[in-house]
């Protein structure tokens, strides 16, 4: 999140932008007499936190909430524990943090802790750096950001509020999914009606000015009983198709309680009048989520389409408001207008009512500081008729490059028609229960014809899978050979993740090569230094070594890895190895032929008409068994699997990482790099 936080901001000027309700309203006083309670329970020798909400329980000033010290009690799920939880009332459950019914988080830090810093005049503010470097600090910030990336994967919202102690000083934040707005700090020992008004407001807010998604609503008994049908018979169509017995529904579905139900107002400008506009569907817990607490944010379920009972995919996202920005549901319907094949059919689609984010409104404000690089969302809708499995999910390495191929000629069929995708990634190509590919998730794809220069300053795509080109040039115009090089590294990583073999140091390996990156001193993250030395190493380096990878693929397969590499080797021979090479590769011979997909394509059917496809070689995760103290994960992941890489800080992961313990705990997926940027 760095560059993502707003401040510090007047706590007069907060409350009147967030605690103010856009409708008639009347602030409500404060008890009478709070001050002196408030005081008088603070100097209690209880330690802060009890001594605190016992303060707040005495001056009345959250009659409906409860403040619960969680110090000690770590969430089951995430291990995670903000120092005060609030919740609800009624509350009668264990001083535990349950991130799915928390209101606001509180924690306590020391002064020398604290993730910002106020500068000490006016004059300095645009050169003033909000976020303080320090390694407390920065650690700081990662455990806040970690808590609210819980709250936001646990609950329907659109943002969120916290309060973050420092000594004798406090502070007040708004999240959402553009950054976080900061209060200036001030001394609530001194002054403590500031953090008394807040704690009173907010106990009077609604639920949607508390954040909630009030779009979303509780589906009937019957809805969830015929949902829960549809995703045991989901479960067990997907065992059969991939050879095993059949699943357990747990993985598809929660308690009751977490059923939900959508609604998504279509924005089809060929509806017919009379025609249904509002469409109802059910689900449970997501199948695929973002861990990040800012960017898109998106959740994909498995849901119950209640119009046609039939199950649907469901995507619930947060999409940039840009200029050139097309929306998804929009490219969709041009990709079925032009029969594109191997794609997923549109059920629907449509922003969800005014859901804005609001932080980026305050980064122009002359208390500001710095230049914070946010970007504009809004909540958004789209449902798909067509599910499938994840890539990772292959019954054969041949099946696996079969799939690859059709969303290759998708690709190119979109691409012919105007359309580049922008985004390949592992996540993004789906394997029907018949074997067949599904390119999906087309939101960042631009039209060719109406963009020559980067629409905005920021990279599209997923950082594993970003070209090599783009990671070294952010501003680089995204091209068609960016996405071809895209589906060379998926390919790669799927052949050496999901493939029994014992290549030595393998984690580090993958890590290295996929998610290698540095920062510029201006701030920039860069990256692709393992994946030019892969291309341009004459025979192949030690990422992947030729010998490790012949040693376990079968020929057709490395022979296919190895002829799509060849393709962009001359792109990325530095000129004083060029000069020395004879015969001599031709750079701008190699481009040419990436113009277009026919090449890559060509390459792909003739090794997989080859004989010597290994059969039965089913997807087996390498990286399943390496402890989850980091999270890998990019863009979206399977919430049912525990993602997994190296150790990485609390800033970078935005998730601290002092949890790591014996259990099984679901961690969440860092925010990919490229939205780190992007955002």
């Amino acid at each position: 999140m760095a560059h993502e936080f707003v401040g510090p901001m007047p706590v007069e000027d907060f409350f009147k932008a967030f605690m103010n309700p856009g409708r008639p309203y009347t602030e409500p006083s404060l008890p009478k007499q709070w001050r002196g309670k408030f005081r008088a329970k603070l100097i209690k020798k209880l330690g802060f936190e009890n001594s605190f909400i016992n303060a707040v329980n005495r001056a009345e000033i959250c009659p409906d909430l409860v403040l619960v010290n969680t110090t000690k009690e770590r969430d089951d799920q995430f291990w995670r524990k903000p120092d005060i939880t609030v919740y609800k009332r009624p509350y009668n459950g264990p001083p535990t943090t349950d991130f799915k019914r928390m209101e606001l988080h509180i924690e306590r830090k020391t002064a020398s802790e604290d993730p910002f810093s106020d500068p000490k005049s006016r004059k300095s503010r645009q050169e003033h750096s909000f976020e303080h470097d320090s390694k407390a600090s920065m650690k700081s910030r990662g455990q806040i950001i970690s808590y609210t990336a819980c709250q936001f994967a646990s609950q329907h919202r659109c943002f969120t509020f916290s309060i973050l102690f420092l000594d004798d000083h406090v502070r007040f934040i708004r999240w959402d999914r553009a950054g976080a707005i900061v209060t200036k700090r001030f001394n609530w020992r001194d002054d403590p009606k500031p953090l008394a008004r807040f704690l009173w407001l907010f106990n009077h807010l609604s639920d949607a000015e508390r954040g909630y998604d009030t779009s979303i609503s509780k589906p009937t008994a019957r809805e969830i009983t015929l949902t829960k049908k549809k995703l045991d018979e989901r479960a067990n169509a997907l065992a059969r198709a991939k050879g095993e017995p059949s699943r357990l529904p747990e993985t598809r579905y929660s308690t009751d309680d977490s059923f939900r139900k959508f609604c998504v107002v279509d924005d089809d400008p060929g509806i017919k009048e009379g025609e249904a506009r509002v469409r109802f569907f059910v689900a449970s817990v997501p199948q695929w989520q973002s861990g990040s607490p800012v960017g898109r944010g998106t959740k994909g379920y498995e849901a119950l389409d209640l119009d046609t009972g039939e199950l649907v995919y469901l995507k619930d996202t947060w999409r940039y408001e840009a200029d050139r920005m097309k929306k998804e549901g929009d490219t969709y319907r041009k990709l079925a207008a032009n029969d594109v094949s191997h794609i997923p059919r549109l059920a629907c689609a449509g922003d969800v009512e005014e859901h804005r984010t609001r932080t980026h409104e305050f980064a122009d404000e002359d208390w500001c500081c710095g230049e914070p690089k946010l970007r504009r969302h809004r909540h958004y809708r789209l449902v798909l008729k067509d599910l499938g499995r994840p890539l990772s999910e292959f019954n054969s390495t041949k099946e696996l490059c079969q799939v690859l191929l059709e969303a290759i000629i998708a690709h190119m069929e979109a691409f012919k028609v105007d359309v580049l995708h922008q985004d390949i990634s592992g996540g993004n190509i789906l394997i029907t229960d018949d074997g067949h590919a599904l390119l999906i998730d087309w939101e960042l794809a631009k039209r060719v014809s109406e963009e020559k220069s980067p629409r905005q300053d920021w990279r599209t795509g997923t950082w594993q899978f970003i070209s090599t080109a783009i990671l070294e040039q952010p501003r680089k115009v995204h091209e068609l050979r960016d996405d071809l090089e895209s589906f060379l590294h998926v390919l790669l990583y799927h052949s050496v993740r999901y493939q029994y073999h014992k290549i030595r140091n393998f984690p580090r390996l993958v890590a290295d090569f996929f998610d290698q990156s540095y920062n510029e001193t201006n701030g920039e993250t860069l990256g692709g230094q393992s994946k030019r030395r892969w291309f341009s190493h004459p025979s192949y380096p030690d990422d992947f070594s030729k010998t490790d990878l012949q040693n376990y693929l079968s020929k057709a397969h490395f022979d296919l890895i190895d002829r799509l590499r060849v393709l962009f080797r001359p792109l990325y021979l530095r000129e004083e190895v060029l000069e020395d090479m004879n015969p001599k590769p031709d750079p701008v011979a190699a481009a040419q032929i990436l113009e277009s997909s026919d090449r890559f394509i060509e390459i792909f059917n003739e090794q997989l008409n080859k004989e010597g496809w290994k059969v039965g070689d089913r997807s087996f995760d390498m990286l399943a068994s390496l402890k989850p103290t980091r999270t890998g994960g990019r863009g979206l992941v399977h919430v049912s699997t525990t993602t997994m890489a190296l150790k990485r800080t609390s800033e970078k992961a935005g998730l601290d990482q002092s949890a790591a313990g014996k259990r099984q705990k679901t961690i969440l997926p860092s925010r990919s790099r490229v939205e780190r940027v992007m955002e």
